[in-house]
């Protein structure tokens, strides 16, 4: 999916670009008038309200717009693999946009350097998941997959490896898990470009960045649907069981501090009522959500813990899934950029990729966005 907006973005404004030069050759006279100088020697201002400067900032570029990106993050813990997809929704996805750009440093007639600064938000609420994501979907789809269980053989046995079957469908759709937070990152770069600031140009870049967000996933971990039979039936069972639950969330938490409330709360989940105190304090929040509820855990839990009210039944089985949190963890970001500049507006494609690590959990994050900024030059 990101290769395919790179690739069609670039091949547009290159064609942009080519037809562009092809007027002054054509007029013959207003070319030599038109070149430009060395970066950042010239004052002349030109543009909307003339914050542009002829051949770039003296000191720094700032850029605020308008942006469209989306992310990917993969996630890996002890509890399983969870993939949160991007959600393509135009309305999720439109912000506002304050980069900054250091001067350009041309090392030769095609090729340069610059820094490149970039604060962005980024919400998630998307995941791949693979086969039926609940007890009660699967129960109520197998009368229907028994009587077509012949067809469904042949034709996952013609397809070679089965992935065209219901059972190992890969699904992208909105379950009620949501990671959201922001990212910063300062990433020096080379890029491809004659000198000036009237150039397409393509760059490449790494640096470093600090991120935080939190949220929930789901990591379709058999182990946590059954876990309530082995606590039912026993004395205090099933407090034990919320605390061990507690336990199982807080060790997903990079930082404690990010979320303090959440993590004293769910460190004694099972005391007193600290699970019905979470409840409520997650509602307010607007973390609970039935599309996440852990399906197959909530049935096995009300069926072995007929005290239990239904808002704990609800708590437990919502942050079962897998909660996770960071709060300032590093990374270091690769950056794959083009621009394409015009009297007024610049447009910008950005494709930026990172792996870290937060604690006990190895994430792997992607956004990709399209961005049309006024340049302000200083």
């Amino acid at each position: 999916m990101f290769l395919r907006f790179i690739v069609l973005f670039i091949s547009f404004i290159s064609i942009t670009h080519l037809n562009a030069q092809s007027i002054p050759e054509e007029e013959g006279t207003e070319t030599p008038r038109n070149t430009t100088t060395s970066v950042g020697t010239s004052g002349d201002r030109y543009g909307l309200f003339g914050l542009r400067k002829k051949n770039g900032p003296d000191y720094i570029s700032l850029y605020p717009g308008l942006t469209y990106g989306f992310s990917e993050m993969t996630i890996k813990s002890r509890l399983g693999k969870a993939d949160m997809a991007a959600d393509l929704g135009f309305e999720r996805n439109v912000d506002y946009l304050f980069d900054l750009k250091s001067i350009d440093f041309q090392i030769s007639e095609n090729f340069g350097f610059t820094i490149l600064g970039r604060t962005k938000p980024f919400s998630i609420t998307r995941q791949r998941y693979e086969g039926e994501i609940s007890f009660f979907e699967s129960s109520s789809s197998s009368s229907s997959s028994s009587g077509s269980g012949s067809s469904s053989g042949s034709s996952s046995s013609g397809s070679g490896s089965g992935s065209s079957s219901a059972e190992t469908q890969i699904s992208n759709e909105d379950i009620g898990t949501k990671i959201s937070g922001n990212y910063s990152f300062i990433a020096p770069a080379f890029y491809i470009g004659k000198e000036g600031i009237d150039h397409f140009r393509i760059g490449l870049g790494v640096g470093g960045g600090q991120i935080r967000f939190s949220g929930n996933t789901n990591f379709q971990n058999p182990f946590l649907d059954i876990l309530p039979l082995s606590f039912g039936g026993r004395a205090s069972g099933f407090d034990n069981y919320a605390n061990l639950v507690g336990n199982i969330s807080l060790l997903n938490q990079q930082d404690l501090t990010s979320d303090p409330i959440s993590s004293l709360l769910l460190a004694n989940l099972g005391q007193g009522d600290n699970l019905q105190n979470l409840g409520l304090y997650l509602a307010a929040k607007g973390e609970i959500d039935f599309k996440n509820v852990n399906a197959n855990q909530l049935f096995f839990s009300a069926i072995m813990f007929r005290d239990a009210t239904p808002l704990e039944l609800l708590t437990i089985s919502s942050i079962s899934s897998g909660r996770v949190a960071a709060n300032q963890v590093y990374f270091v970001p690769v950056v794959l950029y083009a621009e394409y500049p015009t009297n007024f507006i610049n447009y910008r494609l950005t494709f930026m990729t990172t792996s870290f690590k937060a604690g006990n959990i190895h994430y792997n994050l992607s956004s990709l966005e399209i961005a049309a900024y006024i340049p302000i030059d200083i």
